[in-house]
């Protein structure tokens, strides 16, 4: 072979270092392009899950294309391990439900009647620590002496949940909490006697109350 014979012109790029930044910038720059034309064509920011573009200068480097964080899920308002030890004592009160359920779902003080807006938990006579069911900001502490203290957090999406009759409340209004937060102990109280030591879990969209067993499986 004729050691004469120049070498093709890529060849001859590639010794440039010069060439890596060029192509990597170049490949990021498409894959950019690319993003932009879809949201345009579907008119969908949200459907886009990207945050951001890293782009090193450096020959040999990577481009990091981050995922949207999924939204949170619903958990229960108390340790998952206790799953076993609690159970629904009075379920929320739906108009569609047999006539036996919705029985258990009537409370009945003195001539006073009124229906469950949430679930009633409890683990017999033995109380149990509360815990945020979704990260969010303590709203309202409102303090009961005939229906039990509640502890009240506002989430996004408009969405709120209510921890009533409940003890030794460790958070305060304004305070920021991460979901399975402690935030109380479940208590008693003269309106729900029959219930014994109870958390009332309730939730709240766009302020219309709402079965929690739709986002968790009591």
């Amino acid at each position: 072979m004729n050691s004469s014979m120049k070498k093709p012109p890529f060849i001859e790029a590639a010794k440039k270092k010069w060439i890596y930044p060029v192509i990597y910038g170049g490949a990021a720059l498409a894959i950019a392009g690319l993003a932009w034309g879809y949201t345009a064509v579907s008119g969908d920011d949200a459907a886009l899950p990207v945050t951001s573009l890293e782009i090193n200068e450096n020959a040999g480097e990577t481009v990091t294309i981050e995922p949207t964080p999924a939204a949170e899920v619903m958990t229960y308002p108390y340790d998952e391990q206790l799953l076993d030890n609690i159970f629904v004592v009075q379920p929320f009160y739906e108009v569609e439900a047999p006539e036996e359920e919705r029985s258990k779902s009537i409370m009945v003080f003195g001539k006073t009647y009124s229906t469950m807006a949430g679930v009633t938990l409890s683990q017999g006579d033995e109380p149990f620590e509360v815990r945020a069911a979704l990260s969010g900001k303590v709203t309202n502490i409102i303090s009961d002496e005939f229906m039990g203290d509640a502890v009240v957090l506002t989430h996004e999406n408009g969405f709120e949940t209510f921890y009533r009759s409940v003890t030794d409340i460790t958070v305060k209004v304004g305070d920021e909490v991460r979901q399975g937060d402690p935030i109380a102990t479940s208590s008693t109280n003269h309106w729900n006697k029959t219930a014994g030591n109870h958390l009332q879990f309730e939730v709240k969209q766009d302020g219309t109350a709402v079965n929690p067993a739709k986002f968790i499986a009591f």
